[in-house]
């Protein structure tokens, strides 16, 4: 599938308009010619650049809601697209939502001081666009149902 190939379905399946198609042909051509000095990109997907990194990056846009209040953060995997694992962490609160972040750059208290839990939830979206939840609570549950082995 080649560059006008995929720019239809761009238009068609994601309502990507004109001045974005020109962006991205402004980013393919700079990718490429980056490309050459850092590698952000397998040389063997180079030809293949707009169904490999464009096309897959956009099937993203059909898991994302963005009327919500939630926030999304691409951290990026190179080249300048979105990763495929994403880490959703929600802290659950008995008090206050403002936190403290300690000097270690990683304990994450409340302000308030009041007992708080912070999960991590990690999903990965495949080549297909499926959604595949990477996560395992078994052992939680283990302590939730008191069945720890001691």
């Amino acid at each position: 599938m080649h560059e006008k190939k995929v720019i239809e379905i761009l238009i068609k399946n994601y309502l990507f308009k004109e001045n974005t198609i020109n962006k991205l042909k402004e980013f393919s051509r700079e990718l490429l010619i980056y490309n050459a000095r850092y590698n952000l990109i397998s040389k063997n997907t180079e030809k293949s650049l707009w169904i490999r990194h464009i096309l897959d990056s956009a099937q993203l846009l059909s898991f994302i809601n963005f009327s919500s209040q939630h926030n999304l953060a691409d951290l990026g995997s190179g080249g300048g697209f979105p990763g495929l694992v994403l880490a959703i962490e929600p802290m659950i609160n008995l008090g206050k939502k403002e936190i403290t972040q300690l000097d270690d750059g990683w304990t994450i208290l409340t302000k308030d001081n009041l007992p708080s839990a912070h999960f991590e939830h990690d999903v990965a979206i495949s080549r297909e666009g499926s959604p595949e939840v990477l996560s395992s609570f078994e052992e939680i549950e283990k302590v939730l149902n008191n069945k720890v082995k001691k």
